[in-house]
């Protein structure tokens, strides 16, 4: 959530095994740095906000179940709910297996899914703050629809 991609990585083993239904599994903690990295690009509007949780001591695993919210606290329309089962290493200090699931899971393939996430999240900001801001700094007012 706060784009801190260093310390996200640290939570995962070198072998970790990354499985979200909407994109090919992601093996090793390259391929998943390459995913944290893209859903880095939801942007500061965003919340992912954990609802719920189980775990199991015995088998390592932690159950999530979580909402991406945007800033004035909206589900945001893309994939906002979903479900995560964590497993660890033996010495529970590092992730070695993650299943995502998103619900529903959105028609878009995975890889229109962050992009089509963060346009989403920058529209939804906009629309809270009567204007978009632009690169550089410009800041173009919107228009009254109502």
């Amino acid at each position: 959530e706060a784009g801190d991609v260093p310390r996200a990585l640290a939570c995962l083993a070198e072998d970790v095994r990354w499985t979200d239904k909407n994109f090919a599994p992601f093996l090793g903690v390259r391929e998943a740095e390459r995913f944290i990295r893209s859903s880095a690009v939801l942007g500061q509007g965003v919340a992912f906000v954990v609802t719920g949780w189980a775990e199991d001591v015995t088998r390592r695993k932690v159950g999530v179940t979580w909402e991406l919210r945007g800033a004035s606290g909206e589900l945001l329309p893309i994939a906002a709910l979903g479900t995560s089962l964590v497993t660890f290493d033996e010495n529970r200090s590092l992730i070695v297996e993650m299943l995502d699931h998103a619900q529903p899971l959105a028609p878009l393939p995975g890889e229109l899914q962050l992009p089509l996430g963060a346009l989403v999240s920058r529209l939804v900001e906009a629309k809270r703050e009567g204007a978009v801001r632009l690169p550089g700094g410009m800041v173009l007012p919107l228009p009254d629809l109502q």
